[in-house]
């Protein structure tokens, strides 16, 4: 168990693996699909194909709520579909807009579906905060709550 224990201080995530949260950028962090859609869809002043993540809009209150989860005392690991080849301009974008994290998992393999016992589809960060505080009372979920609102005053 030290190994474990060990191996998780050395990483930067979470002290206990329930403490961990992981989360899905594109869609969940970073609104690129409604970015990707105004540029297909309509007239936005931009060719589908010079569109890049860093200048999609943020996922309403998703500064918020990482920032809670930050101080509710979870760590933080994003897992991305992203290549490798973006890890660059994803952690200056996550740096840019003051994300908190404490590993960021490039190339999340491709899927029509993925299907996991701890999975949550996210629709928006206000029912995603209040699932997590459902599911785990007992990990610090009232903090959750509360700090959650505090921030999205600053949001």
């Amino acid at each position: 168990m030290n190994d474990l224990n060990e191996s998780i201080k050395q990483h930067g995530i979470g002290r206990d693996m329930v403490e961990n949260i992981v989360i899905d950028m594109d869609g969940v962090l970073t609104d690129f699909y409604r970015c990707r859609e105004r540029c297909i869809y309509s007239n936005y002043p931009m060719n589908i194909n010079d569109l890049k993540r860093d200048q999609c809009p943020l996922v309403r209150h998703a500064w918020s709520a990482l920032r809670a989860l930050r101080r509710a005392g979870f760590g933080i690991i994003l897992w991305t579909g992203r290549v490798e080849a973006e890890r660059k301009v994803t952690e200056k974008w996550l740096a840019e807009h003051d994300f908190p994290y404490d590993k960021l998992i490039m190339d999340k393999p491709r899927a029509v579906m993925y299907i996991d016992d701890f999975g949550y589809h996210f629709k928006n960060w206000d029912d995603a905060v209040q699932e997590i505080t459902k599911r785990y009372p007992h990990v610090m979920g009232e903090s959750l709550l509360r700090n959650y609102k505090h921030f999205k005053l600053e949001d």
